[in-house]
């Protein structure tokens, strides 16, 4: 019998583009594939370039580790009307078919991932709520709330923009309530992160800390109040100018779905896919 391929998992995210190999680390490159998808329906050229430049870089790095590619595209490709003819384009550069996820398989692979009962996971087109019983998943997330609060100068407004549109999304959607859940995504890693006093991105003490609505309620104002100075904090140099929206969207769930804590998982989606494909080579 052959050995199994071993797996490096490509992430073709709203924000950014992630890569999970050897390490076990993940590495990821902002492509802000999501910027402006929702004015013009389409992925921009610019963004779109972006990402194809980092999955270049990406493919190469899974071919020194000796590791077959596995990739999945998530709510920009899904969403954008040019997204399967990226996709394309994507597969041809990895040598491998880009699997365009449906919101219910990103939401499992997500809680897959994360290894929790229930999860909130926001990332940068799209949140998704997901528990063992069911799932819903709504196209908004910190690069489109960034999008969405273009022009706005408080905080109180970019609450507003952003809490206007997702009732418009959630309008008919039932909502579970959890007091405790697990949260995934770069926005909510990198808050447990500033609530830790954190310098550099820690996985373990990440996976570690608590947020509750009041921890949130004082990040948002600091963050608020730092205005262009966000982009000088390492921690927030690939996120400075859409941790504030994500902030925001994360809000309006936990006052939605009753949350008084969340624990923050550094493991997400990508050890979910992973999870997956492993199940998959097994039944083979």
């Amino acid at each position: 019998m052959s050995e199994k391929p071993r797996y490096a998992i490509i992430d073709i995210g709203s924000n950014t583009v992630r890569y999970l190999g050897l390490s076990g680390q993940k590495q990821l490159i902002p492509t802000r594939l999501a910027q402006a998808l929702d004015e013009s329906g389409r992925l921009g050229e610019l963004q779109m370039g972006h990402t194809l430049e980092a999955l270049a870089l990406f493919r190469e790095r899974a071919t020194s580790e000796g590791l077959q590619l596995a990739a999945y595209a998530t709510s920009a490709v899904r969403d954008a009307s040019n997204g399967k003819e990226f996709a394309r384009q994507a597969s041809l550069i990895l040598g491998t078919e880009v699997d365009i996820l449906s919101p219910e398989r990103e939401a499992q692979y997500a809680l897959l991932g994360a290894g929790a009962s229930s999860l909130i996971e926001i990332g940068g087109g799209s949140t998704q709520i997901v528990d063992s019983r069911a799932s819903v998943s709504f196209p908004m997330g910190c690069v489109r709330g960034k999008d969405l609060c273009q022009g706005i100068t408080s905080l109180s407004q970019m609450r507003s923009a952003i809490f206007a549109r997702l009732e418009e999304l959630t309008a008919e959607a039932p909502l579970p309530r959890y007091t405790s859940c697990a949260g995934a995504g770069g926005t909510i890693t990198t808050l447990a992160a500033l609530r830790k006093g954190l310098t550099a991105y820690d996985p373990y003490i990440i996976s570690q800390a608590r947020l509750t609505p009041e921890d949130l309620l004082e990040l948002e104002e600091t963050l608020f109040a730092l205005g262009a100075d966000r982009e000088n904090i390492p921690l927030l140099s690939h996120r400075h100018d859409v941790i504030l929206p994500g902030a925001l969207i994360l809000e309006y769930f936990i006052r939605r779905l009753d949350i008084q804590t969340l624990l923050p998982s550094d493991a997400d989606g990508m050890e979910g896919y992973l999870k997956a494909k492993g199940r998959c080579l097994r039944d083979e």
